[in-house]
């Protein structure tokens, strides 16, 4: 076989489903079977004295001892170890195993073992879990490993496979819905054909939560009819029963499966000896909450990617899970993009890898993995700052967006219960969401429409599900709930203008009228106050009460988008008066684009005249935020956030590689992503210049990514890989411009630091070294 391209081999390890694909000696690309299927259980077994099996041998082993069965090993990610039977297990030999056995079925099909391996991974995973996945591979024997973001290899797929056009500066959404998780990425098709992912984003919800919906409906009929027999299956360590609840489980998947073709589907009940049986309007009315959150993520990433309508080249869907018709529909009627279904939207990713990492040339976005190592169990820095969180990988230009710590979760739920609480999604008869791209012609047009005086109940239910939507998906959540005359509260004049009454936008930082008496029906106060918050500059003007008004209290405010993505105006804040809280809503605005300003207002509730207006506070921030604090008058207690600037224009060498640092802040939100810190937090975010200077034995360019900085702490010890780092290929002499570095600190953080530079070869897989070490030193002072 002298001569002879060696074997190329693309893996998709998928949360209940793993998928491979094979290119021998150059040839087409092949599907792998296992036992005669596509798809290859993720499923492991791990009995005693003997190395851990994949696939269906052990959901097989599993029906003599499910104690020493993990289902889905890749929801244990984060876990470091697992408990099968009486032995604990590192997550990445249960994640090699099932490597193995698609390394040994590559062999067998291709006369030997792969002579290189694309493995995909989801595009919100950061360093420690990518490093644990290129472990995972080399214990299994794989060899010349690169790293490709999923959905860069659905791109690929797409434009390959499907023949489907995206031309230069044309867009690419990728809804990617499997078992275990969901993750959505906007691509921007690059000159040179490459990509670049503008925005991601991704939580733990998939197939799994709505096989639970299935058992929940299937418990709910069987409680009826004994409960404590359902009580028994749904509960027992009994080992007889808990296979029985295996069987369960698995009938209802195949039920999910069956109502994406058919009208109703059958379930198999153990001890009771019967039927249940599912239609497809009770399965996809408890399925549109999880949905919902999927789609709204897609809608929030499409937001921050700043494109047009028809910029948008194409909806891709991918993952076993998006082939349930509720999907299409529910896309389709938010974004207003048909979606591209397939019929096997499962294999995407596998056959897409090898052609996002194409034989003897650099891929659109592959990342070299890093050498495999030991995943320690989290440890905070010495001072105190969080150790690094998934983020979102690049692709071959700095990504945006920033992951969910979603909760993993082992095995089959012993209850009919969702592994997780879904949020409160739209329901079909809330009204419709806000349009993806609100038309201001019409908004600023549209008739006035009377709307009650009384939405306390309402606005505290939005506030929630803003607050749910942040801690369970970690991104800027705005109103998406309409008002009870059905119109959308948070669309409006994109100037500034008043939607139900078609007024001329309001001009921010008038003079202020103050009330004859205290609690007049009339009241003006002047607040001209500044603040920094998730992304925007914030000035607000004018506060007035009307009580003839609805709402009777608004607050006039100009509004700059300091990201370069587009950002809704919504923001979480809350007003207090007389002991009183009052929750905000965005009642004219539509979306801000990049670097841009416009006028808002917001506008509070309350139920009676304040008794003096000027001594209002407004505070803006969600759950477990920083707050910036307002205070109407003079001389309370006001926290703006603005930015401190502790570096500017500072040089450093390391080795073959140089970097400017234009500036670094202590601020308290991510301008890359618009996300605000946590309380107890800030950020130090530095904007850099790289450049690559050249060196001998590095063929080509030099990969730059988050290896390369760190953060040097008071007490000597450093913070690895920044949340935001530019993952770039620079070649000699080339200089990437402007990238973003965020580092993670516990506050208040007093000290002497330094940002380091540091110089790990052309594959960055050599040891650190202070002769290739650069520092940037600076002093953050006492509070």
């Amino acid at each position: 076989m002298l001569g002879l391209e060696p074997s190329r081999l693309g893996v998709d390890l998928g949360t209940t489903h793993t998928v491979a694909a094979l290119a021998v000696h150059g040839a087409r690309v092949q599907q792998l079977l296992f036992d005669s299927s596509p798809l290859l259980s993720s499923a492991v077994y791990a009995e005693a004295g003997r190395s851990p099996v994949a696939g269906r041998d052990a959901e097989r082993a599993a029906r003599i001892d499910p104690t020493r069965f993990e289902p889905n090993p890749k929801r244990r990610i984060d876990d470091g170890s697992v408990l099968l039977g009486d032995q604990e297990y590192k997550v990445a030999d249960l994640l090699a195993a099932i490597l193995r056995r698609v390394a040994d079925e590559a062999g067998r099909v291709g006369g030997g073992s792969p002579g290189a391996t694309v493995l995909t991974y989801p595009a919100n995973w950061a360093t420690t879990r990518r490093g644990l996945l290129a472990d995972a591979a080399q214990r299994a024997g794989l060899r010349s490993l690169t790293l490709v973001p999923e959905p860069i290899a659905a791109a690929a797929y797409f434009t390959t496979v499907l023949g489907r056009p995206v031309p230069p500066g044309a867009g690419l959404v990728v809804y990617d819905l499997g078992a275990g998780t969901f993750d959505t990425s906007v691509l921007r098709r690059r000159p040179d054909q490459g990509w670049e992912v503008l925005a991601s984003e991704g939580v733990d919800v998939g197939g799994l939560d709505l096989d639970a919906e299935i058992v929940e409906l299937v418990g709910e009929a069987m409680s009826a009819r004994d409960a404590a027999q359902w009580a028994r299956l749904r509960d027992s360590g009994e080992e007889g029963v808990r296979r029985m609840r295996r069987a369960l489980w698995d009938d209802a998947r195949a039920a999910k499966e069956q109502l994406s073709r058919a009208p109703s589907a059958a379930v198999q009940v153990p001890l009771f000896d019967t039927h249940a049986h599912v239609t497809r309007e009770q399965f996809e009315a408890r399925a549109r909450p999880w949905l919902a959150r999927t789609v709204e993520l897609t809608a929030v990433a499409l937001g921050r990617a700043g494109l047009a309508p028809g910029q948008i080249a194409g909806l891709f869907l991918v993952g076993g899970s998006s082939r349930i018709p509720l999907v299409g529909t529910m896309l389709h009627q938010r974004l207003g993009v048909a979606p591209t279904v397939i019929e096997q939207p499962e294999l995407v990713v596998a056959l897409g890898s090898l052609a996002a990492a194409p034989a003897g040339q650099r891929a659109a976005a592959p990342i070299p993995a890093p050498p495999p190592y030991a995943v320690p169990p989290p440890v905070a820095p010495a001072s105190g700052a969080p150790a690094p969180t998934p983020m979102s990988p690049a692709a071959a230009a700095p990504v945006s967006g920033t992951p969910l710590a979603g909760t993993p979760v082992s095995g089959v739920p012993v209850s009919g219960s969702p592994t997780s609480a879904p949020p409160g999604g739209p329901s079909p008869t809330s009204g419709p969401p806000m349009p993806l791209w609100p038309d201001p012609v019409a908004a600023a047009q549209a008739p006035a429409t009377p709307r009650p005086r009384k939405r306390t109940g309402l606005v505290l239910a939005a506030a929630a599900a803003a607050v749910l939507l942040v801690s369970v998906g970690g991104v800027t959540s705005y109103n998406l709930l309409s008002d009870d005359s059905g119109r959308d509260r948070s669309a409006g004049n994109s100037n500034g203008g008043n939607p139900s009454g078609g007024n001329p936008s309001i001009a921010v930082g008038g003079k202020p009228q103050e009330a004859a008496e205290p609690g007049a029906d009339q009241q003006t106060a002047k607040i001209d106050k500044t603040i920094w918050y998730g992304g925007r500059k914030v000035s607000f003007g004018e506060a007035t009460y009307d009580s003839t008004k609805d709402p009777p209290l608004t607050v006039t405010a100009a509004m700059e988008n300091l990201t370069d993505r587009s950002v809704y105006a919504g923001i979480d804040m809350a007003l207090s008066l007389d002991g009183q809280s009052y929750q905000g809503t965005v009642e004219s605005s539509g979306p801000v684009p990049a670097n841009a300003k416009s006028n808002v207002v917001f506008g509070f509730g309350l139920e009676q005249a304040p008794s003096r207006l000027a001594d209002s506070v407004l505070t803006v921030g969600g759950g477990g935020e920083l707050k910036a604090v307002v205070p109407f008058r003079e001389g309370g207690a006001f926290e703006p956030l603005e930015p401190k600037a502790v570096v500017t224009n500072k040089p450093v060498k390391a080795g073959a590689l140089s970097m400017t640092a234009k500036t670094c802040e202590v601020r308290g939100d991510n301008l890359k992503t618009g996300y605000q810190v946590k309380e107890d937090q800030r950020f130090l975010a530095c904007v850099v210049d790289i450049k690559y200077h050249g060196a001998s034995g590095r063929p080509g360019g030099q990969n730059i990514d988050d290896t390369n900085f760190r953060l040097r702490l008071p007490d000597k010890s450093t913070v690895e890989a920044p949340t935001d780092a530019p993952i770039d290929l620079l070649n000699p002499n080339e200089v990437g411009k402007d990238q973003y570095l965020v580092f993670t600190l516990t506050w208040p953080a007093p000290g002497d630091y330094a940002v380091q530079l540091l110089d790990l070869g052309w594959l960055n897989n050599d040891s650190p070294s202070p002769a290739r070490t650069g520092n940037i030193a600076f002093t953050i002072p006492e509070s």
